[in-house]
């Protein structure tokens, strides 16, 4: 184990079941010190854009008797929910164990494939791979649809800067609609939220790659142990014929 693969935190959810199946707890949510460094940036940002966000509202009022100045603070508020989609993205699909688990139910899918010719209550084991394969489900569902809100999130974020960054590079300035003194902070707060958002969809391209190489390689080890299965029971077959 490397130093970045120390963890420094493990918790529990209750809302995604374990891949133990029922009755077996909840979820464990593991950070690792690697998991920490790619975290501490977005997570950082988003603080001080929020910050930012909270002195043009309050700052004008306090020091001036002005109202807020509305909007710059909803283009950096704007940067700073995108700093926060980013962080949450990571979360959940660059840790080095995902909140989702899929790593650790696809191992136990392995397992219990492995095992399955030496347990003798076949009864006991039909249900039991069952109800692991229906959290098996459940869990990949929830996963899928978590990539889908990201994509649809990280896109839209994406069409809104590029409009700001054409709006305040060449229409604002004209019809005094500048949310700073000049435009050109305006064009920089929204190049940077272009910027997260750009690497917020990448960062979701990644947890699509890793859940379609995760399924598939489940998908070939259940179907390489079918074929194992048949051939003993064809084994078994002649073996009687014989006879």
């Amino acid at each position: 184990m490397t130093f970045l693969d120390k963890n420094v935190c493990v918790c529990c959810c209750f809302c995604y079941p374990s891949n133990k199946g029922a009755g077996a707890g909840s979820t464990p949510m593991i950070l690792t010190i690697g998991d920490l460094f790619k975290l501490i940036i977005p997570i950082g940002w988003s603080m001080v854009a929020f910050a930012a966000f909270l002195a043009y509202i309050i700052s004008p009022i306090v020091t001036r008797g002005d109202t807020p100045r509305w909007g710059s603070a909803i283009l950096v508020l704007f940067n700073s929910l995108s700093a926060i989609g980013l962080s949450i993205c990571i979360y959940n699909f660059h840790r080095k164990t995902s909140s989702y688990g899929i790593e650790d139910e696809c191992d136990s899918d392995n397992d219990s494939n492995n095992n399955e010719n030496d347990n003798e209550d076949g009864g006991q084991q039909q249900q039991q791979q069952q109800q692991q394969q229906d959290v098996t489900k459940q869990r990949r569902s929830q996963w899928i649809q978590f990539i889908r809100i990201h994509t649809i999130l990280s896109i839209l974020f994406c069409f809104i800067s590029i409009i700001l960054i054409i709006f305040f590079g060449i229409f604002a300035s004209n019809l005094n609609m500048c949310a700073h003194v000049s435009c050109g902070a305006d064009v920089g707060w929204s190049c940077i939220t272009l910027g997260i958002s750009i690497v917020w969809l990448f960062i979701t391209y990644l947890g699509y790659k890793s859940y379609s190489k995760i399924t598939s390689s489940t998908h070939t080890n259940n179907g390489s142990g079918n074929n194992n299965n048949n051939t003993e029971n064809e084994n078994e077959n002649e073996a009687g014929l014989e006879l």
